[in-house]
C-alpha cells in the first residue's frame, strides 16, 4: 500500500472477515479471564450471543453503502463460522470428557450473570479506499 497499490474488495472482505472472527474468540478470553468461567461454559456462552446476533438483529435504521453491507455481511459470516467452529470443539470436549471420565466436569460459577444480549464485533479499522 505505500507503494500506491490499492486493496482489492477480497482483501478488505478478508480483513473484515478475520476481525470479527477474532472478536468472537476474544470475547470468550475475556469471559474465562474476567469471570473466571471454565472454557467450555465461556465458549458455550458466547455462542449464544453469536446466535443472537444472527437471529435477532434488528435491520438497520437508514440505508448503508455497498461497502456497509459488505463489511454487515463479513460480520455475520464469522459468527457463522465461530459457531461452526465452537461447536466442533466442543463436541471434541464432549467425546474426551466421555473418555475420561475422572476429568473434571465443568460447571457455571454460581455468580455467574448474563452479558447484554448484542455484543457487536468491533468496527472494522480498514477505511475504504
Amino acid at each position: 500500500m505505500q507503494n500506491g497499490q490499492r486493496l482489492t474488495g477480497e482483501q478488505l472482505f478478508v480483513t473484515a472477515h478475520a476481525q470479527a472472527a477474532r472478536a468472537w474468540w476474544d470475547l470468550v478470553q475475556e469471559e474465562i479471564t474476567s469471570k473466571q468461567l471454565s472454557s467450555d461454559h465461556a465458549l458455550r456462552r458466547v455462542r449464544s450471543w453469536a446466535r443472537h446476533y444472527l437471529t435477532a438483529e434488528p435491520p438497520a435504521a437508514r440505508p448503508g453503502t455497498l461497502f456497509d453491507h459488505a463489511l454487515a455481511h463479513a460480520a455475520r459470516m464469522a459468527a457463522r463460522d465461530f459457531l461452526n467452529d465452537s461447536g466442533h470443539l466442543l463436541t471434541q470436549h464432549l467425546i474426551h470428557q466421555a473418555a475420561h471420565p475422572a476429568a473434571p466436569s465443568a460447571t457455571p460459577a454460581e455468580h455467574d450473570h448474563p452479558r447484554p444480549v448484542h455484543p457487536t464485533p468491533p468496527a472494522p479499522t480498514v477505511v475504504a479506499p
